[in-house]
Parts: C-alpha cells; structure tokens; sequence
C-alpha cells in the first residue's frame, strides 16, 4: 500500500469519525431536549392547577329575575314574545333546556 492510498484511508476514517460525532451530538440533543421537556413537565405538575369552574346551569329564578327587570323596564311585550318565541304562554311552559339561551336573548333587550 503506498503512502498515498494509507493518506487517503487515514481521510476516509476521520470523515467517519466527524459522522459519527455528528450523530453523537444529535442524540445527546434529543437527550437534553427530553430531560427538558420532563423537568417542565413535573414543574407543571407540582404546581397548583386550577380548574377551570364548571358553567353554571340557569335557573328559572335567574331567568325570571332578568324578564322581571326587562318588564319593569317597560319591555312588557318583548318579555312576552320571547316566553311565546321559546313554546310557552307563561315561564313556567318553557322547556328548562331553553332557559340558557332564552336568558342570553332577554339580558340583550333594550341594548338594540
């Protein structure tokens, strides 16, 4: 083998090992970038985590506060035509399925 050719193997084999190295690098960043990710992740769990509060179902009495205000208001009849527009003649005829978004449209009465 001539000095040339032994050069050149020489060459190969360093290219290797900075591939290699690159490789090693690599890894150890994925490493480092899990260990991170953990550390965040026991942080966020060792703190307090506040819940979020659960909505608040609507009553009749909150609906009928709200349709009470808007009648004394002097909105008599959109109090009526919203009880009509929800299926009933009076509030207690309405579905308590529709005192959420029965309550939403009368809290916006007299705002139009």
């Amino acid at each position: 083998m001539t000095n040339n050719q032994k050069y050149n193997l020489f060459l190969d084999a360093v290219r290797i090992i900075r591939s290699l190295a690159d490789v090693f690098e690599a890894i150890a960043d994925t490493y480092r970038d899990a260990t991170v990710l953990e550390a965040d992740a026991r942080v966020i769990d060792a703190k307090e985590v506040k819940e979020l509060p659960a909505e608040k179902e609507v009553t009749l009495e909150d609906v009928r506060a709200v349709l009470g205000q808007k009648s004394q208001a002097g909105m008599t009849a959109e109090v009526r035509e919203l009880i009509t527009k929800y299926g009933g003649t009076r509030l207690l005829d309405i579905d308590p399925a529709q005192y959420k978004v029965l309550l939403a449209e009368a809290e916006v009465l007299g705002n139009e």
